[in-house]
């Protein structure tokens, strides 16, 4: 039997997918987005396609002509898994322009992280753009910042590596004094009261603990958590954009891998991801603040295999807000920030 659709999307932009019986497929040519009773189609022909689409911890499946269909329109996808953590992209030639490798220039690349003054000089660039986006930020809140852009001189004066992290260490404390006691607005729920620390942004750190110390990994704090999906979806970008460019993400000038833990961690998209997170923030407050906000969407966990005791699940509702906020505040490429050649945009 056949169907006519109920919604045809033309709009470019990211669409975020979460919830549960999601679905992708390929209906009439067209690519079919199922999320529980909510169909829409998106339209082949690169003028009608999405920037790319997020996967949000769905429960569902995917054909595979819905990822041929994706490959042939150059969209991209970036999956999100309940950990707030990208899990995968998945991109072809037709959506990244030239290649996924560019050999020279990844041995550019290698020789200026293996050159201590250059690795140095491109670390310093990127922390003087995370302090720069900071302040920013902090403007648009309308709180003070000047501690934070103060910093800006101990990151030129920065002698090494442990200098620099030291001095962008003091602005991060800075940066986030300033909003972690901007209040929230709630909706009453007699079923669901909201925690007296629930009224305010809070510290970015998550009372969870990870050994002897902290993490700002499963947020007991509504912002934090709603953070963090931004910066999943940052990540995702990033990802994508270093593939764009033909760099090897293995590669960093600030960051080195991180073998110890079960996630894989790429330098160069951490690097790359730092001067970014004042941009998400940013968007990601003005929505916290400016929303009252509904305490269905954020689920303390009280068991689960997946989540620590205490963490916040996002609702899906909520999650896809937040992914398309932060998608949205993402204007430039990320590898705009590297110095030349290495910046160097692929023709798309």
């Amino acid at each position: 039997m056949s169907r006519k659709p109920e919604n045809t999307s033309s709009k470019p932009g990211a669409i975020a997918v979460a919830g549960y019986k999601t679905s992708l497929r390929v209906f009439a040519g067209k690519l079919e987005i199922k999320q529980g009773e909510t169909v829409e189609y998106i339209q082949p022909g690169r003028f009608r396609a999405p920037r790319c689409i997020i996967l949000l911890h769905p429960n569902g499946f995917m054909t595979f002509d819905a990822m041929t269909w994706l490959a042939q329109n150059g969209i991209p996808m970036i999956s999100v898994n309940w950990q707030d953590e990208t899990t995968n992209i998945l991109m072809s030639d037709c959506s990244v322009g030239e290649a996924l490798y560019n050999k020279e220039l990844v041995e550019t690349q290698l020789a200026l992280a293996r050159d201590p003054a250059q690795a140095l000089a491109i670390s310093k660039r990127l922390i003087s753009a995370k302090i720069h986006n900071s302040v920013n930020t902090l403007h648009d809140l309308g709180a003070p910042a000047t501690a934070v852009s103060n910093c800006q001189t101990q990151v030129m004066r920065a002698r090494n590596h442990s200098e620099l992290l030291g001095a962008e260490g003091k602005a991060a404390l800075a940066y986030f004094t300033q909003w972690r006691n901007l209040p929230l607005q709630w909706k009453p729920n007699k079923r669901r009261p909201i925690p007296d620390d629930w009224h305010f942004v809070g510290p970015r750190r998550s009372q969870i603990p990870r050994g002897k110390h902290t993490q700002n990994r499963h947020a007991t704090q509504p912002v934090n958590s709603l953070l963090n999906y931004g910066y999943a979806v940052l990540a995702g970008r990033v990802k994508l954009a270093i593939a764009c460019a033909g760099l090897d993400p293995n590669i960093g000038f600030m960051h080195a891998p991180q073998r110890e833990t079960t996630a894989r961690r790429l330098p160069l998209v951490l690097d790359l991801v730092e001067p970014m997170r004042p941009i998400v923030d940013a968007a990601v407050l003005k929505f916290s603040t400016e929303t009252i906000l509904d305490p269905r969407d954020f689920e303390i966990i009280r068991t689960s295999p997946v989540y620590p005791t205490g963490a916040i699940k996002l609702s899906a509702n909520i999650a896809r807000q937040v992914a398309m906020i932060a998608d949205e505040a993402l204007t430039f490429s990320p590898i705009e920030l590297l110095p030349q050649p290495l910046n160097l945009l692929p023709r798309q």
